[in-house]
C-alpha cells in the first residue's frame, strides 16, 4: 500500500499541511528520498518553507510519528474528515437553496449529482481488472517460488501439517474442545514444538485462565518428562533436580512471551499485539481461552453473549489481517458432545456461541479423547485408544478436512506425533 495514491493535498484540512504533502509527492515523482533534509531545501528553493511553519514545524511532526502499524488508521481518520467537510459543505448549500423557490425535481438533481461526485472522486471502490488481479497474484506465486518469501509456521505435527500446511499469515485458528481433553496441553505443545524447532520464531501467548507459573511449570514437564505434580511440590530426586536444572537453562532462551492477566478487553489485546509484533517481533498469538475476552465501554448493547462473541471473533480476525500474523484462539465447545450418544465425537456446531466463530475461522481442530469417557476402543473397533488423541480439522477455508490422530502423554500432559 502507497500513501501516495491514496492521499491528496487537498484531503488536509490545514493550509500548510496541504503544502508539505505537495512537496512530499513532488520528491516521490522525482525518485528522490523522502526526508526531512530535502523536503526543507525543496520549500525552500521555492519560497514555501515560512509559509508552513518553518524547520521548527516540519521537526514538531517528525516527533509525532510513532510507527507505521496505524498508518490505516490515520489514512482514514484524514479522507473521512475531508468527506464530512464536504457533506457538512453540501448540507449549508442544500439548505439555501430549499429556501430559494427552486423546483423540487432540481434540488434532488443536485443532491445525487454531488453526492455520486464526493463518492466516485474520493471513496475507493475496490474495483480491479482481473488483469490486474492476476498479474499481482501470479507476481506473489512467482515470488514464493523463487525467493521463497511465502511465511508459514510449521505446527510440527507431521500429520496436521500436511493437511492444513501450517499456520500461514493473517489466518484465525480455533483450537476447540470440552474441559479436560487437553486444549491448553495440545496449545503448550504445539508452542513447545515451534520454539525447540525454530528459535526465530517469537510466539505471543494470552494466558486468561492459567497463571505463567502454572505455563511454565507445563512447559518444564514436556521437557524434562517430570510430572507437574512432582514439580508442584518440588518432590524431587537429586537426579530430577539435576534435570531440571540443567533444562532451566535451555528454557530461559525460548522466544516466548506470556500475558497471564485475568480480563483482556478485544481493545487490550489489540494494543497489547502491537507491542508484541513491534517490540518483540512476534510472529505467532495465541489466547487461552477466547470466551474470557470482554468488550470494554462498548457503545453495543448486547441482548446475549453470542452477540459479543461475535464481535471478539471478528475482531480477532480483523487483527489477524490487520498485523499479517497468524492467531490461534482457543475455545468452549457445548454441553451437546456430553449429551450425545454414542462415541461422543465433537462436531463443527459444538462450538459455543458458534454462528460468528465457525464464520470467521479459517481453520477449527476439534480435540476428541475417547479414553477420558472410559471408551477403550476407537469407535468400537478392535483398535485401543490408550494414550491417543484425535485432531479433527472441522473446517479448513483455503483446503481439505481431515482426521488425524497424535499421541497423548497423560504422565505430563502433552501431545506428540
Amino acid at each position: 500500500m502507497k500513501v501516495i495514491d491514496l492521499l491528496k493535498p487537498e484531503f488536509f484540512y490545514k493550509e500548510k499541511n496541504k503544502i508539505i504533502f505537495k512537496y512530499i509527492i513532488k520528491l516521490f515523482y522525482e525518485y528522490k528520498k523522502i526526508n526531512l533534509l530535502n523536503l526543507v531545501y525543496t520549500l525552500k528553493k521555492d519560497n514555501k518553507l515560512n509559509i508552513i511553519g518553518g524547520e521548527h514545524y516540519l521537526s514538531y511532526l517528525m516527533q509525532k510519528f510513532t510507527s507505521l502499524y496505524n498508518i490505516k488508521i490515520y489514512i482514514k481518520k484524514i479522507i473521512d474528515k475531508f468527506i464530512l467537510r464536504k457533506i457538512i459543505k453540501l448540507s449549508i448549500n442544500l439548505i439555501n437553496k430549499s429556501y430559494e423557490n427552486i423546483d423540487i425535481i432540481n434540488i434532488l438533481d443536485y443532491i445525487q449529482i454531488k453526492i455520486f461526485d464526493i463518492t466516485n472522486k474520493y471513496i475507493n471502490n475496490n474495483i480491479k481488472s482481473i488483469k490486474y488481479l492476476i498479474n499481482k497474484t501470479f507476481k506473489k506465486i512467482k515470488n514464493n517460488y523463487f525467493k521463497k518469501k511465502l511465511f508459514i509456521i510449521p505446527t510440527y505435527f507431521k500429520k496436521l501439517d500436511e493437511i492444513i500446511l501450517g499456520l500461514q499469515k493473517s489466518d484465525l485458528i480455533i483450537i476447540a474442545s470440552r474441559p479436560g481433553m487437553g486444549k491448553t496441553s495440545f496449545a503448550l505443545s504445539l508452542i513447545n514444538n515451534i520454539i525447540k524447532k525454530n528459535k526465530n520464531i517469537a510466539i505471543g501467548l494470552f494466558s486468561l485462565e492459567m497463571s505463567y507459573i502454572q505455563i511454565i511449570t507445563r512447559l518444564i514437564t514436556f521437557n524434562t518428562n517430570i510430572s507437574y505434580d512432582k514439580l508442584k511440590t518440588s518432590n524431587l530426586t537429586k537426579l530430577e533436580y539435576n534435570i531440571l536444572n540443567k533444562n532451566i537453562k535451555k528454557l530461559k532462551k525460548y522466544p516466548l512471551f506470556i500475558d497471564d492477566s485475568s480480563s483482556l478487553s478485544i481493545i487490550e489485546f489489540k494494543n497489547k499485539c502491537q507491542k508484541l509484533i513491534y517490540n518483540y517481533k512476534v510472529k505467532l498469538i495465541i489466547i487461552d481461552y477466547l470466551q474470557l475476552i470482554n468488550i470494554k465501554n462498548s457503545k453495543f448493547k448486547f441482548t446475549n453473549r453470542e452477540q459479543e462473541i461475535s464481535i471478539i471473533s471478528r475482531n480477532i480476525k480483523y487483527i489477524a489481517k490487520e498485523f499479517k500474523i497468524p492467531i490461534i484462539a482457543i475455545s468452549q465447545l457445548s454441553r451437546a458432545v456430553e449429551l450425545r450418544g454414542g462415541n461422543k465425537r465433537p462436531l463443527l456446531t459444538d462450538l459455543r456461541e458458534s454462528g460468528s466463530i465457525e464464520q470467521d475461522a479459517d481453520i477449527v481442530l476439534l480435540l476428541y479423547r475417547p479414553e477420558y469417557y472410559g471408551f477403550k476402543y476407537w469407535d468400537n473397533v478392535n483398535l485401543l485408544c490408550s494414550g491417543e488423541a484425535e485432531i479433527i480439522i472441522a473446517k479448513h477455508r483455503n483446503g481439505r478436512l481431515g482426521n488425524i490422530k497424535l499421541k497423548f502423554i497423560n504422565k505430563i500432559a502433552m501431545f506428540k506425533n
